[in-house]
């Protein structure tokens, strides 16, 4: 009994730092992102922060403007974008690790599931948040930059 105890305080310790690391790479995502913001109502973007700017002003939800979204996505994109900071690019910052940590757990899940292991579909899911922060080099010749579109 005591062994098994041993144990699963030693396993603990690795999934938390998994888990923190989890946290990090998606704030890093979020915040790489968003350095394009360029503060135009742009159609997706903005539909996003609108019911979210009016929500924090004061105004109820369905009563005085409709959110075709739902309140799941007003109430969690509300929560994350008062965490980053109740602004236009706070909202896109917080939207954006909304859809990574989603990615994130999605990832988490089917690892567990598919691998057995909690450990390693944490250290999957890991691996595939550092592959998609990193931009293969092999990429770069077909991305036009600004220069080479005008």
């Amino acid at each position: 009994m005591e062994n098994k105890k041993g144990t699963q305080k030693s396993r603990i310790v690795p999934e938390i730092i998994f888990f923190l690391l989890i946290l990090i790479l998606c704030l890093v995502h979020a915040r790489v992102s968003v350095h394009n913001a360029d503060f135009g109502p742009l159609n997706g973007t903005f539909q996003d922060f609108n019911p979210i700017r009016r929500f924090l002003s004061g105004q109820v939800p369905y009563r005085d403007f409709s959110d075709y979204l739902g309140m799941g996505h007003l109430y969690i994109g509300t929560i994350t974008t008062l965490l980053f900071g109740k602004s236009f690019v706070a909202s896109k910052t917080a939207f954006v690790f909304l859809a990574f940590f989603s990615l994130s757990l999605l990832s988490l899940s089917l690892g567990t599931a598919v691998l057995r292991f909690r450990i390693r579909g944490l250290t999957l899911t890991v691996i595939l948040l550092s592959l998609l922060l990193i931009r293969p080099l092999f990429l770069e010749p077909f991305v036009l930059s600004e220069e080479a579109r005008e």
